[in-house]
């Protein structure tokens, strides 16, 4: 598997740089430059650890893009979808209010390995954490089941999420 670090400084890489907002309804992302004329859309599921789901920052980054798109979302919201341009897209969510300040939610292998085993009914209990998954989104297209459902993300995973969150000047 590799070190920790080694990990991070894999997803680092493989991350690029972009982000995102939210919307229950279809919503173009808001980013600098001049908008795409043909989109894609990403959308899924959003689970929380806790009762009820609080509002949140849901953030896209485009492997191809160095400013992410954000989306905003609403405090119960379950569901979201965002228009935007094709790419590909690590996506992840950031609560307003967070007990850590680390904590964040992802679509990772743990969010593609729960929708396989409530499919075929064989179980998350196999279901494990890891880096967030790539999203390729193409003109036209929807991607349904980018669920952020994974909570439990590595220390150094959540630190390098946040740091593409807000990149800076």
């Amino acid at each position: 598997m590799g070190t920790p670090r080694a990990k991070v400084a894999l997803l680092i890489l493989w991350l690029g740089l972009a982000a995102c907002s939210i919307d229950p309804a279809p919503t173009t992302g808001e980013r600098g430059g001049n908008p795409a004329t043909a989109t894609g859309e990403i959308g899924g599921r959003i689970a929380f650890p806790a009762e009820d789901v609080p509002a949140m920052t849901l953030v896209l980054l485009d492997m191809n893009s160095p400013e992410p798109i954000r989306v905003r979302s609403a405090a119960r919201q379950t569901r979201y979808a965002v228009q935007v341009p094709p790419g590909r897209y690590v996506v992840f969510a950031i609560p307003d209010e967070r007990p850590d300040s680390l904590m964040i939610g992802a679509h990772t292998e743990y969010s593609a390995c729960g929708a396989r085993a409530s499919r075929d009914g064989s179980g998350e209990e196999t279901c494990r954490t890891g880096p967030p998954r790539e999203i390729t989104v193409e003109a036209g297209s929807r991607v349904t089941d980018a669920d952020i459902d994974d909570w439990y993300l590595e220390e150094q995973v959540a630190e390098a999420l946040l740091a593409l969150a807000d990149p800076g000047p």
